[in-house]
């Protein structure tokens, strides 16, 4: 049988009241902490559509984003990036930040996704990101020089 724990002197039993009383009266980890920028889960989730403009060209981008918490990922569909293109990053605020892939036809003779930084902001009704010159680089066999991304500018709304 266990011996039950009393709080038999005055100091414990005002240590014990100090941290009970610091328990109860501390933000529950569910209720919102004001200071936190980061939307909501999902916020910007959906269809998007907009331009992408690079290299005196400009082509018409559809976007599918998902969003879990701060984490992005952007799946982009335009003829600009011939195999196609993704955005993975984190939202904080209205700023956007993270790692744009563009793909490659793949195959022991294709070129392989490469990979550069991509940022810019987000609202509800408005993604803008800047993407820097992304070499290309070369197929598995090394001898076929892959296209990497010229600078562009992903503009999105809905």
């Amino acid at each position: 049988m266990r011996t039950p724990i009393t709080l038999r002197s005055a100091g414990a039993r005002a240590a014990a009241l100090g941290l009970f009383t610091l328990i109860a009266c501390s933000k529950a980890p569910t209720e919102p902490d004001l200071h936190v920028t980061t939307p909501k889960a999902g916020l910007l989730a959906g269809k998007w559509s907009g331009t992408v403009e690079g290299a005196g060209a400009q082509s018409p981008v559809t976007a599918t984003i998902t969003q879990i918490d701060d984490r992005v990922g952007i799946q982009f569909e335009t003829t600009f990036f011939e195999y196609g293109s993704s955005f993975t990053g984190i939202l904080k605020g209205e700023f956007l930040k993270g790692t744009l892939g563009v793909d490659g036809q793949g195959g022991i003779f294709g070129c392989q996704a490469v990979h550069g930084p991509a940022s810019g902001t987000a609202s509800t009704t408005r993604i803008h990101l800047d993407i820097p010159s992304i070499p290309g680089g070369r197929n598995l066999l090394n001898y076929i020089q892959c296209p990497g991304a010229p600078r562009s500018t992903i503009e999105l709304s809905r």
